[in-house]
């Protein structure tokens, strides 16, 4: 009996130990997919993470570039202004030039004694756009007598 009794025990001992080592085993395949799953969670936390702070440092690239489209914008528009004015002087400047130089033609015809050529060439100057000279010579030729 001590015999069945022993093999009983060594039996038991060795249920026991395999149940051991089946449970350690067990648990350390568990813990190789919990950390396996732990790595990929940190992964995917720092990809979120690394996605955060370039979306935080695209907001801001994003922000600059509006500050300097806004700027460029008021240059445009205030070169455009420039522009126009430029455009009306010039306009008036090339008046003012026709105006002189039918003035000056008139002045030689007036020298030369063409008193009614010289008026019908000032005809069509317009005496606002000339100084008080051109203006002077301006009405010399058209009080001019024959």
């Amino acid at each position: 009996m001590a015999e069945n009794n022993d093999k009983q025990t060594n039996k038991s001992l060795f249920l026991y130990t395999a149940l051991i080592f089946l449970v350690a085993l067990v648990m350390i395949i568990i813990s190789f997919f919990g950390q396996t799953h732990l790595e990929s969670t940190e992964e995917t936390k720092q990809k979120a993470q690394s996605i955060t702070e370039r979306a935080s440092v695209l907001s801001e690239e994003n922000l600059h570039l509006t500050e300097q489209v806004t700027s460029m914008q008021e240059t445009i528009e205030q070169a455009e202004i420039d522009i126009k004015l430029k455009d009306e002087q010039i306009q008036t400047l090339t008046s003012q030039s026709y105006s002189y130089k039918k003035l000056l033609s008139a002045y030689v015809l007036y020298q030369q004694e063409k008193y009614d050529e010289a008026k019908i060439m000032v005809s069509d100057i317009d005496p606002s756009v000339l100084e008080e000279d051109g203006t002077n010579i301006y009405q010399a030729i058209i009080s001019a007598n024959n």
